[in-house]
């Protein structure tokens, strides 16, 4: 723990080389200290939790998987219409689809986060509004009663959905049970659903599911997928997009 503190992420390699144990072992150890909230396993190790709700705040989250969510929000960038409406939900994959958006004619966007507003609201042709609504401290997003009230009131044409877990039984689900119903409720407002998630969270299941496995019309993830998996969502009935490195 005393390691993971300093690096924020390792791998079972790592450890297993650190103190000569073997991978078996350190996965052991790590189911262990999941349980207690102190980190997460991901694909071939863990990262750190640091607060109260399970999941990494949004600073720390902006840097796992940067080169992964680059890739991610970069193949989202086909599925941006030049004009229309769309829904961007707040996360640090989707945050990362607004940083590269370049900017188009004429399109109107609606967002549950203060930093996805304030990036967008600098993009050319972009008008932007926030769902309003109360602001969590740890991923600065907007949620409860006026954000879902907000939502429930508009349409738009693509609703970019973030996603803390994904598994074939459980669905698509976060820690959150707020932020949850707020997600619910954008794929309900879109008429067509892209979930934008790196590889480290799928297999993993949270305590509330906001949607079913074969609800969003697609997932956009990165090559780190494994082969098993990518042929368990496909099979399930989930379109998926593998993004190549940037």
């Amino acid at each position: 723990m005393e390691l993971l503190r300093e690096r924020r992420r390792l791998t079972v390699v790592e450890i297993s080389e650190r103190f000569q144990v073997t991978p078996e072992t350190v996965r052991r150890d790590l189911v262990e200290l999941e349980q207690t909230g102190a980190l997460r396993r991901v694909h071939g190790g863990a990262i750190l939790l640091d607060n109260e709700h399970g999941i990494p705040g949004l600073a720390q989250r902006t840097r796992i998987m940067a080169e992964e969510k680059t890739a991610i929000a970069t193949a989202a960038l086909e599925h941006m219409p030049t004009s229309g409406a769309v829904l961007i939900d707040a996360g640090s994959t989707t945050g990362r689809l607004a940083d590269l958006y370049p900017g188009g004619p004429q399109l109107v966007v609606m967002t549950n986060s203060l930093p996805i507003a304030i990036t967008m609201a600098g993009k050319p042709g972009a008008a932007v509004y926030t769902t309003g609504g109360r602001v969590r401290n740890d991923t600065l997003a907007e949620v409860e009663m006026l954000t879902l009230r907000a939502l429930d009131e508009v349409k738009v044409d693509v609703a970019f959905v973030a996603t803390s877990g994904i598994t074939v039984d459980h669905g698509f689900s976060t820690s959150d049970v707020s932020e949850s119903a707020v997600k619910r409720t954008m794929m309900a407002s879109a008429t067509r659903v892209v979930v934008l998630c790196d590889h480290s969270k799928i297999g993993t299941a949270l305590f509330s599911r906001f949607a079913r496995i074969d609800a969003p019309d697609l997932l956009i993830t990165d090559s780190g997928i494994g082969a098993a998996q990518l042929a368990e969502l496909r099979g399930a009935g989930l379109d998926v997009q593998v993004a190549e490195p940037v």
